[in-house]
């Protein structure tokens, strides 16, 4: 099975669920090691003709290489492996953590069990899904959540009806058999606007009384004021991951926008590949494909460029681009 949920009764009377992605975990670690031998293995193979590549080209690969290293070991230190929930209805404590790959990080939560309640399930519906997770709701009216984050909850399966049983004789609650609709956080409503009327244009002795206003009111002129959500940020690995895909398309992007615009010049246009080496398109010879060539990379090198912008300031950031 893919998807695992191990229980065990310790001595001490606490209960201690494992849940585990096998799949995802068996990816993370298949790419974290295959990386860092793909371009070893490529830099060995191709390693004479590399010699005959320019600075710009030999930088772009540089880049790319380190892109590959680089997610590969991004993957293996923050690649979530299992996760455990251990309730200790004696101590009146729960605690979940998360292990992951190379077990060298550790994220845990302790939250009080004395009083519980009621277990519900509540799901939330997103833009584009909606996702069903347990929680337990204490006498004090706060609330925990039960579900792992590595394996779904799949409403009406086996393993999750047996997880949901598990944890209600445990806790002695009864199993939820209804789901209660939670509204979006304010933050993803804020996200989407709505549309504002558009301002009129000012005049030269309006916008100069606008200007003395806002001098006297210790106001910045023309300064804007920050509507964007203040939501949560992106994870590390997805943030290094948009630098370094930012990276690579800039370098590449710009690399051949600038043999384009030479061959321009010149009438001669050299494409190289790994198998076949450099071939030489030229507007004498051949000016079909050559046109063809030099206009497709024109207008997919600004393509190119501006994601890589939006991947670079996405990382910056830390959030996305609205």
């Amino acid at each position: 099975m893919l998807l695992l949920h191990r229980y065990r009764q310790t001595p001490q009377g606490d209960l201690q669920i494992r849940s585990c992605n096998v799949l995802q975990a068996g990816l993370c670690l298949f790419v974290g090691t295959a990386g860092p031998v793909l371009v070893g293995l490529l830099l060995v193979a191709a390693g004479p003709r590399l010699a005959r590549l320019g600075g710009l080209d030999l930088l772009t690969l540089a880049v790319v290489g380190l892109l590959v290293v680089v997610l590969s070991v991004t993957l293996l230190v923050y690649g979530e492996m299992r996760e455990t929930l251990l309730l200790s209805r004696g101590r009146g404590i729960g605690r979940s953590s998360t292990t992951y790959l190379l077990g060298l990080r550790e994220r845990s939560q302790t939250f009080p069990l004395a009083a519980p309640l009621r277990m519900e399930l509540r799901r939330i519906r997103h833009r584009y899904y909606a996702s069903t997770t347990l929680w337990l709701i204490l006498e004090d009216g706060s609330a925990h959540a039960l579900t792992p984050v590595t394996v779904p909850m799949a409403l009406g399966s086996r393993r999750t009806t047996q997880w949901m049983q598990t944890l209600a004789s445990y806790l002695e609650l009864p199993v939820p058999d209804h789901v209660v609709d939670i509204a979006p956080s304010p933050d993803t409503v804020a996200a989407t606007p709505p549309p504002t009327a558009r301002p009129r244009p000012m005049t030269r002795k309006q916008r100069k009384r606008a200007e003395r206003e806002a001098r006297l009111h210790g106001v910045p002129a023309g300064r804007r004021p920050d509507r964007r959500p203040q939501g949560e940020r992106l994870p590390v690995m997805i943030r290094v991951t948009f630098a370094w895909l930012g990276a690579f398309l800039l370098m590449f992007g710009g690399s051949a926008l600038l043999s384009a615009l030479r061959s321009l010049g010149s009438g001669r246009y050299v494409s190289w590949s790994p198998r076949s080496g450099g071939v030489l398109y030229t507007w004498a010879e051949q000016p079909f494909m050559f046109a063809l060539i030099v206009t497709f990379i024109l207008f997919a090198a600004p393509v190119m460029l501006f994601f890589a912008v939006h991947f670079l300031r996405s990382s910056l950031t830390g959030r996305m681009p609205r």
